[in-house]
């Protein structure tokens, strides 16, 4: 049962920091059994995200991929989110959702001049990380321009310039560590300062939520 499966850790703790008022959530060790996870996520095809778009240099430059599925279990996962921001969440609470991104060419990996599409969510954001070891993970910016210069489509001019962003945090990522932080009053991105994702996938599981208290929290309204 996938149920099983994505069991949350009850030992596992959260820590708290207030960055610019607002909080961001650690919570280390957070799947009970995360390889059985993982392994669930990478058992399925994970298709090109928005392979539809034109112009775009997914499956040119670099691979973007997402795991899309509803998946029993997930509402669990979802519904600890929840209790925390006391936000609706933006998808079906089954929806299991991945980040898969690897790199192809080199002379389009702009990371030392640039950072990865500065964006912003709906609401708190949850990302799950996968990959072993440490890595950088997620950036927070801000704007270093009046009004922010936004990139229309990621798949087509991903990169941009660190004069016009400047990265004010960043969120350390480490395998099956949760990060949860408000994704609709941070501009953020993936952290990319090395070629590690030529040779290996960035694999991450995210939960969106809708930016709409419920005043829900802890199973309390």
């Amino acid at each position: 049962m996938t149920s099983l499966i994505f069991e949350i850790n009850k030992k596992a703790k959260i820590k708290t920091e207030v960055f610019k008022g607002s909080p961001i959530y650690y919570i280390d060790d957070f799947y009970q059994d995360v390889n059985s996870v993982k392994n669930f996520i990478l058992s399925h095809e994970a298709p090109l995200w928005k392979k539809e778009e034109k112009p775009s240099y997914n499956g040119v430059f670099f691979e973007d991929r997402r795991l899309v599925v509803d998946v029993e279990g997930q509402e669990q996962v979802t519904e600890f989110f929840r209790g925390l921001c006391g936000e609706g969440p933006l998808f079906n609470p089954q929806s299991l959702r991945t980040n898969y991104t690897k790199f192809t060419d080199r002379s389009f990996n702009l990371y030392k001049d640039s950072h990865w599409f500065p964006h912003n969510d709906s609401g708190y954001t949850a990302l799950i990380y996968l990959n072993e070891g440490e890595m950088p993970g997620t950036n927070l910016y801000e704007p270093l321009t009046n009004p922010p210069y936004f990139p229309v489509r990621e798949h087509y001019q991903p990169w941009v310039s660190k004069e016009l962003w400047k990265c004010v945090k960043n969120l350390e990522a480490k395998f099956n560590r949760a990060v949860f932080f408000d994704g609709k009053k941070f501009s953020h991105g993936m952290a990319i300062e090395d070629d590690r994702f030529f040779s290996e996938w960035r694999l991450n599981q995210v939960i969106f939520f809708d930016g709409i208290p419920t005043h829900y929290h802890g199973g309390k309204t």
